[in-house]
């Protein structure tokens, strides 16, 4: 988990796009949502006109950030994903504190969403200080629950 403070966190050009892709192909989460190859194509052209999309290292992990996607107020965190080789050693995390050092003074605050049956997900916005403020049923999909977090930031 070192190594993670000292790589590149950059925003994502339409080259790094085809390695998301296929990341996200191989990770079974979202594959259980039916996302496919072909799903996440058309998600990352969405990503090049709308908010930005960060990415860490060399491919480690990316977030996809639109700036008045909470309510037209506040920050949203459209996508957060970890190649599954880099899972577990601190690259969410990162990512998660690097966007809100990026947006920090430039909106209210961030909301993000997460599934009911992701605990591991759940954790992590806890444990950056993100708190739950409510549940959508049937949201996603039917049967499952997304949990909304919220963390103010601020304007300066």
């Amino acid at each position: 988990m070192w190594y993670i403070r000292m790589v590149e966190f950059r925003e994502a050009t339409a080259g790094d796009y085809g390695a998301m892709a296929e990341a996200l192909a191989l990770d079974p989460f979202w594959a259980s949502y039916g996302v496919t190859g072909e799903r996440i194509h058309h998600l990352l052209k969405q990503a090049l006109t709308q908010g930005s999309v960060w990415v860490a290292g060399n491919g480690f992990g990316w977030v996809w950030y639109l700036d008045k996607g909470g309510f037209e107020r506040a920050g949203y965190i459209r996508l957060l994903a970890v190649h599954p080789e880099h899972q577990g050693k601190g690259v969410g995390p990162f990512l998660v504190s690097r966007l809100e050092s990026q947006v920090k003074g430039k909106t209210l605050g961030l909301f993000v969403l997460a599934s009911d049956h992701n605990p591991r997900a759940q954790r992590l916005y806890a444990k950056l200080g993100y708190r739950e403020v409510g549940r959508i049923p049937d949201f996603v999909l039917p049967g499952v629950e997304e949990v909304v977090f919220w963390k103010p930031l601020g304007l300066t």
